[in-house]
């Protein structure tokens, strides 16, 4: 292995044009590779914002064609007949335009079911989470907001819980801030 470096250096010497771009192109590689990776980790790796994230287990149907949520029903099937998991949620992404409060918005936002934040030993910076029963048709619908949100359009006021949100046209009642960092289930959720 010596006799090989040695032979490689003697190459290298003999021809430093050869030898710079060689090594200008290992350092822009490397760079590149650097900070690919820095954005990689940041979006896709970094650890999600929850107490035991190594716990979690992510169902979706798919078909060879493509991936898609699961139905109403075959999510509250699977979630009665299950004996494997201790807790089941569901959740699916959603735009809901804010009307009401200063000027209309989109906000991305999170449909979910009553055991979200039970499932996912989360909780609200201000309020509560959610109560069972609270995600059934003809309930009260109930919001909780990100801490953008509650900075952005109610001034960090701490008495917003109570308070109402109009979304899409329904009325949604604050029980929660969420703290700062959480991004959940997607990275960027105001309702």
């Amino acid at each position: 292995m010596r006799r090989d470096f040695l032979y490689a250096f003697r190459l290298l010497r003999g021809s430093p044009g050869f030898t710079a771009v060689a090594i200008l192109t290992l350092a822009l590689g490397i760079g590149a590779n650097t900070a690919i990776f820095s954005v990689v980790n940041a979006v896709l790796l970094r650890p999600l914002p929850l107490r035991a994230p190594e716990r979690l287990v992510f169902l979706i149907a798919s078909r060879a064609e493509s991936r898609y949520p699961f139905s109403v029903p075959a999510y509250e099937t699977i979630r009665d007949r299950n004996h494997s998991f201790s807790s089941m949620t569901s959740f699916c992404q959603q735009g809901l335009t804010l009307t009401g409060v200063g000027e209309p918005e989109r906000l991305p936002a999170a449909l979910v079911t009553a055991s979200f934040f039970t499932t996912l030993e989360s909780q609200p910076l201000l309020g509560r989470a959610f109560r069972p029963g609270e995600d059934q048709p003809g309930a009260n619908p109930v919001a909780i907001i990100s801490h953008s949100l509650w900075q952005r359009r109610f001034a960090a006021d701490r008495g917003v819980l109570g308070k109402t949100l109009t979304l899409d046209n329904n009325v949604a009642t604050i029980v929660g801030v969420m703290p700062p960092a959480y991004g959940f289930p997607f990275p960027r959720t105001d309702v």
